[in-house]
């Protein structure tokens, strides 16, 4: 995207709308979820948004079926809407193509995208191994709190929680986080 511009997240928050993408597969062929990468707090007084600035893949994993033979290439196509902001906001789409090998050798991947693949794979939300994690539903929100198994491990020095639902959060309030004996807490409206 141009400098300044961004896109949503699959919860854009106050404003905005998610990219979607509608898939027309060979017969048998079937399209995973998107991938969604870690997004920005995109914060526009009174709003905050979540998305992303610059360059952003989202990856959907296409699993042929198990019968398949090696056939050379299958045309994959996708309509994708997205709305890109800045001060305004434009709705943008695109009809895409591509022809993907379909052979009985192990994927190459293209020099020209592995960067963007495996930078996008490392901003991927992933769970944690050796943390315990509880949450309480208040009067107000709700109350999440995490905490290593091993005592020695250090928390973290920042934290923001990104609901993957709209309606869970207000997304504006403060996220107040606090750390009493070796465990972190972070207080949602």
């Amino acid at each position: 995207m141009d400098p300044g511009w961004h896109n949503y997240w699959r919860n854009p928050g106050d404003s905005g709308l998610p990219t979607t993408i509608e898939w027309t597969l060979p017969p048998g062929f079937e399209a995973g979820e998107v991938q969604w990468p870690t997004p920005s707090r995109i914060a526009y007084f009174p709003l905050v948004d979540y998305g992303y600035y610059g360059e952003v893949a989202l990856l959907v994993e296409i699993t042929p079926p198990h019968d398949s033979a090696p056939v050379g290439t299958v045309p994959v196509e996708a309509f994708v809407e997205w709305l890109i902001c800045q001060e305004i906001c434009l709705p943008a789409y695109a009809e895409l193509q591509v022809e993907i090998p379909v052979t009985g050798e192990d994927p190459r991947p293209d020099p020209r995208w592995a960067g963007l693949f495996h930078d996008t794979r490392a901003s991927l939300p992933a769970a944690v191994g050796g943390w315990n994690a509880e949450a309480e539903v208040t009067d107000s929100g709700y109350v999440l709190g995490v905490w290593p198994a091993d005592s020695q491990q250090p928390l973290p020095d920042s934290v923001y929680f990104f609901p993957s639902d709209e309606a869970v959060l207000d997304h504006a309030a403060p996220q107040r986080a606090r750390i009493d004996d070796d465990r972190l807490t972070l207080t949602l409206d």
